[in-house]
């Protein structure tokens, strides 16, 4: 950079020869060779790949800002919104193409800095915005390479990090919600690195509990670090949740706002359960669940899947106690039918049973007499 000031030339190869035999190492250097230096691209393309992402990683944020810019220019027309390549060519156009990254997206360089933005910027993902990188993308390469970069919290403003990076999350999550096929992006968000961070409850700032569902269902046994709601709807789904468990959050609130996928969420009461929660509460691993549990769900609203017919006499305990059909409120369906035959035929047995007893009693009278 001083070199520069005083109008002096850089021979860029012999920089990158250099540089690719001794990687540099002070990133502060570099973000102001760049500031000073007339072709900052041709500045960045004489960087190894491998010692760009690491600089990009290591800050300064404004560091990190003419990263992203340099490759948002490089790769205009080249990549989508999402960073996948449309050009195999794409990148530097130097021949580096797959060592960058190449056809399966923007480089790591790119990622790196932007995540450097996305870990020390603010909520709202203002730095990011300003950088023109998408924030999704972003996060979902962190969720999977993230590991290897600094540390997830730093220095003192470790808590204040986590808040900026849940909140991110939470909002980046529920607009995967709202689009087609976007359920399991939005869980593939908190599979690794930011699985700690999965905060539910859309009217408290955290995600709505329609994601709860997704993120229990996408691997099993559950991370230790998901919150115990989704610990236990994980176990549940994958028929090893026991019956103490499901009374220990029978009164969550989960049941009613787990349809909900809006930040409003929290006037969207529903009377329906998740036809997948019922199916594993239908196959809790001790036997069927407690007669309040088969009250509340023969009087939800839910279709109840129609493979779980044969798990209908699970709640063979709340049918011999309800008043009749019309309390059972459940969606029209197969295990609907059934269940209204087996109270039929529950009904039939004590009638039937009544009856024998009464002529029992009627010839013990008359026995007697």
């Amino acid at each position: 950079a001083d070199a520069l000031r005083r109008g002096l030339a850089i021979d860029w190869g012999e920089a990158q020869r250099a540089w690719a035999a001794r990687f540099v190492t002070d990133a502060r250097a570099l973000d102001r060779l760049l500031s000073v230096c007339a072709d900052p691209a041709q500045c960045l393309r004489a960087l190894h790949p491998d010692n760009l992402a690491l600089l990009a990683d290591a800050g300064p944020a404004s560091l990190a800002r003419k990263i992203c810019e340099h490759f948002r220019r490089d790769m205009d027309g080249n990549f989508d919104g999402d960073g996948k390549s449309t050009d195999a060519d794409a990148n530097h156009g130097d021949g580096r193409a797959g060592a960058q990254g190449g056809a399966a997206g923007p480089p790591e360089a790119y990622f790196a800095a932007a995540w450097f933005l996305a870990r020390h910027g603010s909520a709202d993902a203002r730095e990011l915005r300003d950088a023109g990188v998408d924030a999704r993308s972003v996060l979902l390469w962190a969720s999977l390479h993230g590991f290897h970069r600094a540390a997830l919290y730093e220095g003192r403003d470790a808590a204040a990090q986590q808040r900026v990076l849940a909140e991110l999350l939470a909002r980046e999550a529920t607009a995967l919600l709202d689009e087609e096929g976007g359920a399991s992006a939005a869980a593939a968000l908190y599979a690794d690195l930011f699985a700690p961070l999965l905060r539910l409850g859309a009217h408290r700032g955290g995600a709505p509990y329609a994601l709860a569902l997704e993120v229990a269902s996408s691997q099993h046994p559950p991370r230790q670090d998901w919150p115990p709601l989704v610990q236990f709807l994980s176990r549940l789904l994958a028929g090893a949740a026991t019956r103490a468990e499901a009374d220990a959050w029978y009164t969550h609130e989960f049941w009613h706002l787990h349809a909900s996928r809006a930040h409003s969420a929290a006037s969207e009461r529903s009377n329906s359960l998740p036809p997948a929660a019922v199916g594993g509460l239908l196959e809790l691993a001790d036997g069927p669940p407690s007669l309040r549990w088969q009250l509340r769900i023969l009087r939800s609203e839910t279709h109840v899947p129609d493979e779980c017919v044969m798990r209908v006499q699970r709640l063979a305990d709340a049918l011999k106690v309800i008043d009749g059909e019309e309390e059972i409120r459940l969606a029209p369906g197969v295990f609907r039918d059934r269940a209204l035959a087996m109270l039929r035929a529950l009904g039939t047995r004590a009638l039937l049973y009544a009856q024998s007893a009464q002529h029992n009693c009627q010839c013990a009278y008359f026995a007697v007499l």
